[in-house]
């Protein structure tokens, strides 16, 4: 259980990873020069991964004659293509103007906002939470650890195929189960040692960058922030993040659905 103001700041955690604010950035898409091709939405939907297909075949469906509609074969084939093809899965040649497409129906049509609002729901933060509740993890900061993980990461079978890969899977395997008497602050800033050092070590120029974040997560679990409670600083980035004092019993929670 979650309660929806601990959603909103787990939410706004990653959005300023992602962002730079803690607002969702809908109409966000740019080419990161990380072998994912565009990266795109509230959530780093990319073409590379299959996420921004889906996102945009979702949209399509609801509505036929939008700019967006001449890009799903591409955005179909890029989707199909083997996990082990990076450089077919990453190939942006036959996406020009995508981008363009992209923001111009996250600033103008609400339908484009909550289907990326619906995908995120079913692609990341409902799994984050199955997940924490799989290991044991019970805290909101616990729950946005694993939740900004699979926003970054994603869970499995990473795009590039290689044992090189970053992806929860792979994060939980080399971190292990928890130890005897170990806390859940110990095991999850275990879990963080071994996300850093992975990204930290990737041979590129943008998974290092973005080791920080892993940073600012580990500074909360050291100064107790595991209610993610007041004011939340994300040290990297200089932005607080306001979580309202804690709602009344009269105020519904969010629940994994059945």
């Amino acid at each position: 259980m979650l309660s929806q103001t601990k959603k909103r700041v787990v939410e706004a955690i990653t959005n300023t990873f992602e962002h730079g604010t803690p607002q969702a950035a809908y109409e966000s898409c740019e080419r990161l020069k990380d072998g994912r091709g565009f990266t795109c939405g509230r959530a780093g939907f990319t073409t590379a991964t299959g996420d921004a297909y889906w996102v945009v075949d979702r949209y399509v469906r609801a509505r036929p004659v939008v700019p967006l509609a001449l890009y799903l074969p591409e955005l179909r084939r890029l989707a199909s293509l083997p996990a082990c093809d990076a450089a077919g899965r990453g190939f942006t040649g036959n996406l020009s103007g995508f981008g363009r497409a992209w923001a111009l129906a996250a600033n103008n049509d609400p339908q484009f906002r909550a289907i990326q609002d619906e995908l995120n729901q079913q692609l990341y933060m409902i799994p984050a939470l199955k997940l924490a509740k799989q290991y044991e993890i019970t805290t909101p900061l616990g729950r946005a650890i694993f939740y900004d993980t699979l926003v970054q990461h994603g869970y499995t079978s990473s795009a590039d195929g290689n044992e090189s890969g970053i992806d929860t899977q792979r994060i939980l395997d080399l971190t292990g189960g928890r130890r005897f008497g170990e806390s859940e602050t110990m095991w999850l800033n275990r879990f963080l040692h071994v996300r850093g050092q992975m990204l930290c070590c990737y041979p590129d120029n943008v998974w290092p960058a973005s080791a920080d974040r892993v940073h600012d997560l580990r500074q909360l679990l050291l100064e107790g922030q595991t209610n993610l409670s007041g004011n939340v600083l994300l040290a990297s980035t200089g932005v607080r993040i306001m979580s309202a004092p804690t709602a009344p019993s009269s105020v519904a929670s969010w629940v994994l659905p059945a």
